[in-house]
């Protein structure tokens, strides 16, 4: 999805990739269809770039954003660990329960958060849970 994003916006930078289920709360990342890449751009005509495709189909759709999007730190680089490895972390750690969305991002804190984080929530009962993307730590976030 980068390399699409960057042969139209090659200013763009990765901030924060979405992913949920079309048919709601899920148990398996495997179920989540529709996935979201949201970019910063450094291009000061436009602010946010969101590629977008829903699986199985390959299409991706672009549009852009005046707002700049915040909340998330843009990441360097994309992280090593697949969505399916940290689902695995995740019941390993124990959390069972299905869950709406799946987040890969850095969260913008007051306390830096130094590396992404796949983000599984609301899980009934566990709020949401991130999964370090370098440490393989698996934390609730409050």
């Amino acid at each position: 999805m980068t390399n699409h994003v960057h042969a139209h916006y090659p200013e763009a930078f990765l901030v924060e990739v979405d992913g949920s289920s079309s048919a709601g709360p899920t148990e398996s990342v495997l179920n989540v269809t529709h996935w979201e890449f949201v970019f910063g751009n450094s291009d000061s005509t436009f602010g946010t770039i969101i590629a977008s495709v829903d699986l199985p189909r390959r299409a991706v759709t672009i549009k852009t954003e005046s707002g700049v999007w915040v909340g998330s730190t843009p990441m360097p680089e994309f992280p090593t660990m697949s969505p399916v490895d940290a689902e695995k972390l995740l019941r390993k750690a124990g959390y069972t329960q299905s869950f709406k969305f799946v987040t890969l991002r850095q969260p913008n804190v007051a306390e830096p958060v130094p590396y992404p984080l796949f983000i599984f929530g609301p899980l009934d009962g566990a709020g949401y849970v991130g999964v370090d993307t370098v440490t393989d730590a698996v934390v609730p976030i409050h």
